[in-house]
């Protein structure tokens, strides 16, 4: 099973649970903290060992960046310092009542900006599985952006050039899958 599938079945099981108000997600760590759990519990024998968060990548150029979900086996750089080497780097992005309209257009532009970051590195970790997972708890992504006449979504998706970056995720209680970008 590849990494985007596994990700797929957690998100749903995730979905189902707001569905049934179980849940609520207002910010990126809880939706983090659901996908870390429903991995480590759905796959704890293949992966425990190996699932990080908020955590450094080898051969990254940037020192300053952490990602949110990895997963890979801990290596060190050429400074000696401990990272992963990752399998699967994942980003998560959260649009939600918690966030002003201010706050949701820059977080659009976030996404995108973590979209070009892996991008970046799969000229690096050329075998690595990268995924952007989001959550659309307001159907901000569906609304017209009133300067440019187009759905927010579209937006995100028509600057993109490269169809190894998977997008998926929870909008309007549905999964949205297998996006390329």
């Amino acid at each position: 099973m590849s990494y985007y599938e596994m990700i797929k079945k957690v998100l749903y099981i995730i979905n189902e649970e707001l569905k049934m108000n179980k849940i609520n997600i207002l910010y990126e760590d809880d939706l983090l903290a659901r996908i870390y759990n429903k991995i480590i519990n759905e796959y704890y024998n293949k992966i425990y060992d190996r699932i990080y968060i908020k955590s450094k990548i080898v051969n990254d150029n940037n020192d300053k960046n952490k990602y949110d979900l990895v997963i890979g086996n801990i290596v060190k750089d050429n400074k000696g310092k401990k990272c992963i080497e990752p399998n699967m780097i994942s980003e998560i992005k959260i649009y939600s009542e918690s966030f002003s309209e201010q706050q949701l257009s820059k977080r659009r532009n976030g996404i995108n900006d973590d979209i070009n970051k892996l991008i970046e590195l799969k000229k690096i970790h050329k075998k690595c599985e990268y995924i952007v997972i989001y959550y659309d708890g307001k159907n901000w992504l569906e609304r017209r952006n009133k300067n440019k006449g187009k759905t927010n979504i579209k937006i995100i998706l028509e600057n993109k050039t490269n169809d190894e970056i998977k997008l998926i995720g929870i909008r309007n209680n549905k999964i949205y899958e297998n996006w390329t970008i």
